[in-house]
Formats: C-alpha cells, sequence, structure tokens
C-alpha cells in the first residue's frame, strides 16, 4: 500500500513539473488602417500574450490586404514624433533580435482574398516598452497598410 501511496504522489510530482506554459495576460488590440495608396477596406486585430514561462505570444489576423502578397509585422518602441499617436511615433524596432526582429521571423502571405495570420514568440523581456506594431508590405517597408496601438485595448 504504501508503494503505491508514493507511486501516485510521485506521479503527481512529475506531472506538475511538466505544466505547459499557460496566459498570465493577455490583450486584444485592433489594428488601425493607415492612409496608403492601394488600401481602403484592411482591417484585423493583434492578440498578445505574455505567458507564464516569460514567453509572449503574438497572433495577427488581417483582412482587405493585397492579394497574393507578402507582409511582416515589428514591435516598436514609442518615438520621438509627437501629435500622430504611438503608430506615427517613429519609433525603433525593438525585440529580442533587434532590427530584424520580425514576429514570426519571415514574411507571411496572404491568400487570394487578401486575408492574412502571422503568429510569432518573442522573449517578454526583449518587448518591454513596445508602444506599437506595424503591418507593412515585405518588400516596401514604407507601405504600411495597419498598425496596433498597444497603449489601447479592446
Amino acid at each position: 500500500m504504501k508503494v503505491l501511496a508514493l507511486c501516485i504522489v510521485g506521479g503527481l510530482a512529475l506531472a506538475a513539473c511538466n505544466q505547459a506554459s499557460v496566459p498570465s495576460t493577455s490583450a486584444t488590440h485592433t489594428l488601425l488602417p493607415q492612409t496608403q495608396a492601394g488600401y481602403s477596406a484592411q482591417a484585423g486585430s493583434l492578440v498578445r500574450s505574455d505567458l507564464t514561462d516569460g514567453t509572449t505570444t503574438t497572433v495577427i489576423t488581417a483582412t482587405g490586404l493585397l492579394p497574393n502578397t507578402a507582409y511582416a509585422a515589428n514591435y516598436y518602441g514609442l518615438g520621438s514624433v509627437t501629435g500622430a499617436g504611438n503608430c506615427g511615433s517613429g519609433g525603433a524596432v525593438i525585440g529580442d533580435s533587434g532590427t530584424t526582429s520580425q514576429i514570426g521571423n519571415q514574411p507571411f502571405a496572404t491568400d487570394a482574398n487578401g486575408a492574412l495570420s502571422i503568429q510569432g514568440s518573442e522573449t517578454t523581456s526583449g518587448l518591454a516598452g513596445a508602444a506599437y506594431v506595424d503591418v507593412y508590405e515585405a518588400s516596401n517597408l514604407a507601405t504600411v497598410p495597419l498598425c496596433a496601438d498597444l497603449s489601447t485595448s479592446n
């Protein structure tokens, strides 16, 4: 009987060590349309989840983008330009990988209808000070059809 009790307690202890990381905080942000030639109906959302293991996951879903086109997204710190909100502040890219720190570490292509999904993760500490996220055409960094102001959430 003692052996059975020890096996049960030992099994529970081992199972507790194998717990998956779970969100400690999660926020949904609206991707705001930015004025860009060729875009008129772009929309989307960003869900940012800070996990208990010190990782932040980001899931971006968007519609109304150009079909079959590569897009990328980055986190930015707050820039020095005033009067244009966080998205227009001109901040620098932040993250563990510095200037190449794309969410998901690669461009993602829209489908034939212009729908897009981007997923990635980064250390939570690497995103400290994040003020906004831009979604931009991978071939033209200046074309930013969507931006999420991280100071507001849904």
